[in-house]
């Protein structure tokens, strides 16, 4: 993995002491990623953080009826792999580079380590899931498409 040691251009990674972004370098590797560029796909089993440095991934949720509708989008300011720290390692959406861009790829565990023991870093993860979670919802409300027939206990893996 690579170990770059400029300071972070993603606004989460940045809040990071230096001293525990230096810790998070052995597990992680800056990636390029073009526009169109597959993150993730709906159900995927995922193991890693992106934390975007530049360019614009999109949230893309399918229809019964084979419909995509974006639902959300992330930027500098954020990360693609939430369900990770919500203790799920499935991807619930498709993510995909809408803008070409640079990210930091980091291994789970070490990430979710640091936000276990790292009370502000922790609080900073999750107003921004709750930013995450705002737009997913405010998506449902814009969008005609009745993509959330199932209830939610329905969707909980035994």
């Amino acid at each position: 993995m690579s170990n770059v040691h400029a300071r972070p251009k993603n606004r989460i990674l940045r809040t990071l002491p230096h001293e525990e972004y230096q810790r998070l370098l052995p597990f992680s590797e800056k990636v390029i990623l073009s526009a169109g560029d597959i993150l993730f796909e709906a159900g995927d089993r995922i193991a890693e953080f992106y934390f975007l440095d530049s360019g614009m991934a999109s949230l893309l949720s399918t229809t019964e009826e084979g419909s995509t509708i974006e639902v959300g989008m992330v930027g500098y300011e954020g990360f693609v792999g939430a369900a990770l720290v919500l203790k799920s390692n499935q991807m619930p959406y498709r993510s995909m580079m809408q803008i070409t861009g640079q990210a930091t790829k980091i291994k789970a565990g070490p990430i979710l380590d640091e936000f276990d023991k790292n009370r502000h870093w922790r609080n900073l993860i999750l107003r921004y899931l709750h930013f995450v979670l705002t737009q997913v919802s405010q998506s449902a409300l814009c969008n005609p498409f009745p993509y959330a027939r199932r209830a939610p206990f329905e969707m909980v893996d035994d």
